[in-house]
């Protein structure tokens, strides 16, 4: 490595490392930016199963709060079944986003009941947030059943934004009428702000024709919060809702300086 300990100011546009250097770099380099880029570089290369060993164990010695490594959201994506110890390991991190991560692993992995169960533990008021939520992502996946009586309390009473959209879209995910009425009560005027925009979120899972859907994201455009309308604008571009595109003009005239991007969102629901 070149200034290692980053001593002096430079730019290196790309890293001059070569593929047997990876692994070293990702496990002992002084900063973390490198060990991330390195990592990230061996894991999009196909490593072997020597060095998924190699890296797994240099991840395990990273501990505490804030890790050197942070991401590891690409070694989840090669869903390795012998990479579950490890992950089982993860699930007892002290850094939120490697906990997080390791829950969402096992949505990809062949799991048993216990496994399931240790992540059902997890949908409770002692853990994180970002958590909470991947563990319903997780459970939506492999074991919605068994889950459904903690994910519907959730749905219906959660006051974490990311928990309750979490929860709302995976009821929407298995059964729609029950995930409208809970999406539509989220709604509602007399909801915080911060369930009514996880209620907004859910409304893009919510399939057919239902014109409350279209009177929500009407309302959510007029809104005075830039949550609220950037996740009206997202849903009305994934489902190219041409309907809104008056709606989107008047935002336009109403925020000139927003124009330039609701022209694009107009035009990619037009293409």
């Amino acid at each position: 490595m070149f200034d290692p300990d980053h001593d002096f100011l430079r730019e290196i546009p790309k890293q001059p490392w070569t593929q047997s250097e990876l692994l070293t770099v990702a496990s002992y380099a002084p900063d973390c930016v490198s060990r991330q880029e390195a990592a990230r570089q061996l894991l999009a290369s196909q490593p072997s199963d020597a060095d998924l060993e190699a890296l797994t164990g240099a991840l395990e010695r990273d501990k505490g709060m804030f890790p050197a490594i942070e991401d590891t959201s690409a070694l989840a994506a090669l869903k390795k079944p012998s990479l579950k110890p490890f992950w089982e390991s993860e699930l007892s991190h002290e850094s939120i986003r490697r906990r997080a991560e390791a829950v969402r692993a096992f949505a990809d992995l062949p799991n048993d009941s216990s496994d399931d169960a240790k992540i059902r533990g997890l949908l409770d008021d002692q853990q994180p947030y970002d958590v909470v939520s991947a563990a319903i992502m997780t459970l939506d996946k492999v074991d919605y059943d068994a889950s459904k009586p903690q994910i519907l309390a959730l749905a219906s009473k959660a006051d974490n934004t990311e928990i309750r959209s979490a929860a709302l879209e995976a009821v929407l995910h298995h059964d729609q009428e029950q995930g409208k009425d809970l999406t539509f009560k989220s709604l509602e005027a007399s909801q915080p702000d911060s369930v009514r925009e996880a209620g907004l979120s859910a409304l893009g899972d919510i399939k057919g024709e239902d014109p409350r859907v279209t009177s929500y994201l009407r309302e959510a455009l007029k809104s005075p919060g830039f949550n609220g309308v950037f996740r009206a604008i997202n849903i009305i571009t994934v489902h190219k809702m041409k309907q809104m595109i008056p709606d989107l003009e008047a935002l336009k005239k109403k925020n000139p300086r927003f124009a330039g991007f609701i022209d694009q969102t107009i035009a990619q629901i037009k293409s």
